[in-house]
């Protein structure tokens, strides 16, 4: 099944900036859950709009990928954020159509400017 970024999007809950670059997504419809996977780059001009576009309560500093995650976003070719040093990341979740959403974004500025984003979503009980 091919999943196009926009409905990876909405999955997410986690609308992709047009000035973003470089967009990778993937889908894992699994046998009770699904996953959902975003990356790009993003201008750090743009990293506060987008921040505040989201409905984190809390973002943290020093926050890391698990490996579930890792493995999703390795998998579909996005940068490897295990590697980064000063990675902030935010959840949040949403109400999904059988189940709600749990939903992290994390990002680390570049050297060339941009803002490297991830996310991951995923159904919860």
């Amino acid at each position: 099944m091919t999943v196009s970024s926009e409905e990876v999007s909405r999955f997410a809950r986690v609308p992709v900036p047009t000035a973003a670059v470089d967009v990778r997504w993937a889908y894992q419809n699994g046998f009770q859950d699904d996953l959902a996977f975003l990356s790009f780059r993003l201008p750090q001009a743009g990293l506060d709009d987008f921040k505040s576009s989201l409905p984190v309560t809390r973002w943290r500093e020093g926050g890391y990928i698990d490996s579930g995650d890792l493995d999703g976003f390795l998998h579909m070719g996005a940068p490897d954020p295990s590697t980064v040093s000063s990675l902030t990341c935010g959840s949040f979740y949403s109400p999904g159509a059988a189940k709600q959403v749990g939903t992290t974004a994390c990002f680390a500025g570049q050297a060339d400017g941009t803002s490297q984003v991830w996310v991951s979503a995923m159904q919860t009980p």
